[in-house]
């Protein structure tokens, strides 16, 4: 759900003893969308949508409307893809991870392209050939609401640092 509007500028009066204590936490202004309809809504802003303090009135409010674009909220099936941290790689090698796929529940429009979701990078310190790592899924700056299953087991191994060179030993025949 995103809106056109940041703020509302309340106007109030009533005695100074009353007003000089609020602060801007004390004063809520609140919709009812649970009959909004997907896309753009316009709702008017009166004072049955404002919550304020006893002893005060409401003298203006501006904006008068607010513009609240709704979005269907929907649940995805993503693959899984293991990142690892720049130390790591060619050091170690992703051997397997589960699960493969994860459900993944937000806006349609932000989830309805979208066909993997990352690991944050696998950054531990490793000391064993073979180790198991749980690590989260990277949902820093995505529009989700939930993460079925939200963390991913992944094995690492150990890379060789030393790959066998092949040597060619001919027969000699005299």
């Amino acid at each position: 759900m995103k809106t056109n509007i940041e703020k509302v500028n309340i106007t109030l009066s009533g005695r100074v003893s009353v007003l000089k204590d609020i602060k801007e936490s004390d004063v809520k202004v609140s919709f009812d969308v649970s009959n909004a309809k997907e896309g753009e809504n316009i709702f008017n802003i009166s004072k049955s949508n404002i919550q304020i303090p006893r002893g005060v009135q409401i003298d203006d409010i501006k904006p008068s409307s607010v513009n609240i674009d709704v979005d269907r909220v929907i649940e995805k099936k993503l693959k899984t893809t293991v990142r690892l941290d720049r130390q790591l790689l060619g050091n170690y090698e992703v051997k397997s991870w589960a699960p493969d796929y994860v459900t993944v529940e937000g806006p349609k429009r932000f989830w309805e392209k979208k066909t993997i979701i990352e690991t944050v990078p696998i950054n531990d310190e490793l000391k064993h050939v073979e180790e198991t790592v749980t690590v989260s899924l990277d949902t820093e700056g995505l529009q989700v609401n939930k993460v079925k299953p939200d963390t991913v087991k992944v094995i690492l191994r150990k890379q060789d640092a030393k790959k066998p060179i092949g040597i060619d030993k001919k027969k000699r025949t005299k």
